[in-house]
């Protein structure tokens, strides 16, 4: 009977089938074994009501099962499955790429229902996600270093020492974003005018980039003919610009210096000043290039 098995899943339907057929012929009790393989027939049965092809990786012991979906753009998203021992008794716990963390689906037990809900909620983000992969594909994107699915927002560079935090809603990512700048106040105060000024201009008709730029009234440059070194975006304590997951945002406010920071970095050179203070969980202090005054929350 197992011979005859064209598939997987289906040698294991006939070998379950002959198992309890053994035990009832022989008066068998129930052993581990057999326990491990009505999990591993529930787990395989599950899996194909998915589709076989749509599973990326999987561990030899059932424990973890990876799903793929590719999208319109053929962009690949990956669901991860973490299968308890006692499968199907208790849940299987998901991993996604989702910026909802807490998502969670209602299907618990059966693994198309899971499948189908996050491929529809992943549905849901992809206008969104179309709009930040325009920006990560012509523009500086700062924060996150690499951005993933997850991240909602691109700090984008839009000048030596200046920079732009644009936060999509994923429920309407063609609305006005939230924005907020980085940069010495002679670089940001004219931005934050233009946003007050030039905010009915939005069109959400528009792509998001032109949108960015006829609301603030400049060109963001193009990494493909400005280097990191015109945009000056290291940080100039540690002389490096990804540190552990952070980037710089601590910026010197003046105009003639424009240093930026880890707040990490800014932190611990403003801590070791004999005249800093601290007020608030803000330290103060002076720049240590150009002696100006700045400030830094203390990182948690």
């Amino acid at each position: 009977m197992c011979g005859r098995s064209e598939t997987v899943l289906q040698f294991m339907i006939n070998l379950n089938k002959f198992l309890k057929q053994l035990e009832i012929e022989n008066n068998y009790k129930e052993t581990e074994n057999c326990i491990n393989l009505e999990r591993d027939w529930a787990i395989l049965s599950e899996i194909q009501s998915v589709g076989f092809e749509k599973v990326t990786d999987i561990s030899l012991d059932l424990l973890k099962v990876e799903f793929c979906y590719k999208d319109e753009k053929d962009q690949e998203h990956k669901l991860q499955l973490i299968i308890p021992e006692d499968f199907p008794k208790s849940e299987v716990q998901t991993v996604t790429n989702l910026p909802d963390a807490d998502w969670a689906p209602k299907s618990i037990k059966s693994f198309l229902g899971i499948y189908t809900e996050w491929r529809d909620v992943l549905e849901d983000y992809l206008p969104a996600w179309k709009e930040l992969a325009d920006l990560d594909k012509f523009c500086w994107v700062l924060d996150p270093d690499p951005p993933t699915p997850c991240d909602m927002y691109r700090r984008l560079a839009a000048g030596p020492s200046l920079s732009v935090q644009v936060e999509l809603d994923p429920g309407d990512p063609f609305q006005l974003p939230h924005l907020k700048f980085f940069g010495p106040d002679s670089k940001v105060n004219p931005l934050r005018e233009k946003l007050c000024e030039n905010a009915d201009l939005w069109d959400r008709d528009d792509p998001l980039l032109a949108n960015l730029e006829n609301l603030l009234g400049i060109e963001f440059p193009d990494k493909s003919n400005v280097t990191r070194e015109d945009l000056k975006i290291d940080c100039w304590i540690c002389y490096s610009f990804n540190l552990e997951g952070a980037t710089p945002t601590t910026i010197c406010r003046t105009d003639r210096c424009s240093a930026c920071f880890h707040d990490a970095c800014a932190y611990e050179w403003l801590k070791s000043l004999p005249d800093s203070r601290t007020t608030l969980e803000t330290v103060f202090g002076n720049c240590p290039y150009c002696r100006s005054p700045m400030s830094v929350k203390i990182p948690k």
